[in-house]
């Protein structure tokens, strides 16, 4: 038995696509949705699968499969070229590169680093028979400060949680001439800063119909099968709190007001006396 469970494990390091299984219907229809619509945006849940199921769907179009659990996939040709928005480096690390790195595994590919820090990841595509990493497909990680998108030629970029929005409307435009440009924005919404921009720039863009090419797909932590019923219990009441509809629902929760006595506003108050 212990055989047959590491040969199963070794089976999915060496191909991680050929193993991915949606753990719920919002997530399939995350990646249906992008044969109809530009942008896609998956408001979710902490631990709802957000970031596991976009890095699989964009390493797929990496390699250049044909589809993902029996979705087809844009036919995009490969190499492709895309990037993805990370608040901070460490953010970075620990989320979006750690989820892109398990969508990889063993398959073959190269990491790009500056210093410690892993700057992109180059996939080799599956049709390529070339061992040189820089004519395969990559993706690059970008820290929202301090580093620019201008001039960029882009397949595929995804913000993982809310995008800076100056940012992402730059992004927006750095597609290639004639070619599909997809763009994927998964996020639980938890700082209204981050999320106002986003809930109005996608209103009336709910699922199934969307809008100007948009489309909003809910997703919560309770949609995600993958997740057992003991798990969900802990999730649950580590959520306790203000912000709990936002991690387990993907609900916006507007927390503004909510103590009126903080510092900022005390000193409001004294320079008035």
């Amino acid at each position: 038995a212990i055989a047959a469970a590491e040969a199963a494990l070794a089976r999915i390091a060496a191909d991680p696509i050929a193993a991915f299984r949606f753990s719920s219907l919002s997530q399939r229809r995350f990646a249906e949705s992008f044969h109809k619509f530009r942008e896609v945006y998956l408001r979710a849940g902490n631990q709802a699968g957000k970031t596991h199921v976009a890095a699989h769907y964009f390493v797929a179009l990496m390699r250049g499969c044909g589809s993902l659990d029996g979705v087809s996939l844009p036919l995009l040709g490969t190499p492709v070229s895309g990037l993805v928005l990370a608040h901070g480096r460490e953010m970075s690390k620990e989320s979006v590169i750690k989820a892109v790195r398990i969508a990889v595994g063993e398959w073959p590919h190269h990491l790009e680093k500056i210093g410690n820090a892993i700057a992109a990841i180059w996939v080799k595509p599956n049709a390529s028979k070339s061992d040189d990493w820089t004519t395969w497909s990559a993706v690059r990680f970008f820290v929202e400060d301090g580093q620019s998108v201008e001039g960029m030629r882009l397949d595929f970029a995804w913000a993982d949680e809310p995008p800076k929005w100056d940012l992402w409307y730059s992004l927006r435009m750095r597609g290639r001439p004639n070619r599909p440009f997809l763009r994927g924005i998964t996020a639980t919404p938890l700082d209204k800063k981050r999320w106002k921009p986003l809930k109005e720039d996608f209103k009336g863009c709910e699922w199934p119909k969307g809008k100007d090419g948009k489309v909003e797909i809910r997703l919560s932590v309770y949609d995600n099968k993958a997740l057992s019923a003991e798990h969900l219990a802990i999730v649950q009441a580590d959520s306790a709190g203000p912000l709990q509809e936002a991690k387990l629902l993907g609900e916006y929760v507007d927390l503004t007001g909510t103590n009126p006595f903080d510092a900022k506003g005390l000193k409001v108050w004294l320079e008035r006396c």
